[in-house]
């Protein structure tokens, strides 16, 4: 009898999107997170690793559930999207989907790990694109500054490239910002049709 060696296969986690409707329109709805765990103070989306048993979609629910208090009742899946790579080595499963109701006032953010919330209009979304940096050079310290203070978290970077945008006081880039240039994309191709 063979046995696969999960010790070879690349980890796995799950990221809820989060669409939620306000009075101007649809947004996502994006966490800061927490100034005591890995990536402290930057923008991301509510998610964790897939537990033994458990489906992306199923994790990404859960763990929206344990940051925000989303209820899974109130979460309607969109669309599960193709796994995305990490730069932790580890492939990550998006899950679009619409949070009806959304009741910011109900929201229980788990301080530990969310510093704060907040939404990101899609129409502000589709009418900016992102702007593309070079980091890991010598040229990071010509970066915003927001993103620099991001980078001073990083030992060891390697020279890629990122996406960037800066929203108000935040700034969303890297794996974050990834997964919303591929919303962009997919909402530009539904318009178009």
């Amino acid at each position: 009898m063979h046995s696969e060696n999960n010790e070879n296969l690349p980890r796995r986690a799950a990221v809820l999107i989060p669409i939620v409707r306000e009075k101007d329109g649809p947004a996502i709805l994006l966490e800061v997170r927490s100034m005591n765990v890995w990536q402290p103070g930057e923008v991301c989306f509510p998610g964790g690793h897939i537990e033994e048993g458990e489906s992306g979609v199923e994790a990404a629910i859960r763990e929206t559930y344990e940051e925000l208090g989303i209820p899974a009742s109130s979460v309607r899946v969109r669309k599960e999207m193709e796994p995305e790579r990490h730069i932790r080595d580890m492939l990550v499963y998006p899950v679009l989907a619409d949070i009806d109701p959304f009741e910011p006032d109900s929201l229980k953010l788990r301080k530990e790990e969310v510093a704060g919330v907040f939404t990101l209009p899609l129409a502000w979304l589709m009418a900016h694109p992102p702007t593309v940096f070079e980091i890991g050079g010598p040229a990071d310290e010509d970066l915003p500054l927001k993103l620099r203070q991001y980078l001073k978290n990083y030992e060891n970077r390697k020279k890629r490239t990122t996406f960037y945008w800066e929203y108000g006081p935040y700034g969303i880039w890297g794996f974050t910002a990834r997964l919303l240039v591929r919303i962009r994309e997919m909402l530009r191709e539904e318009t178009d049709v």
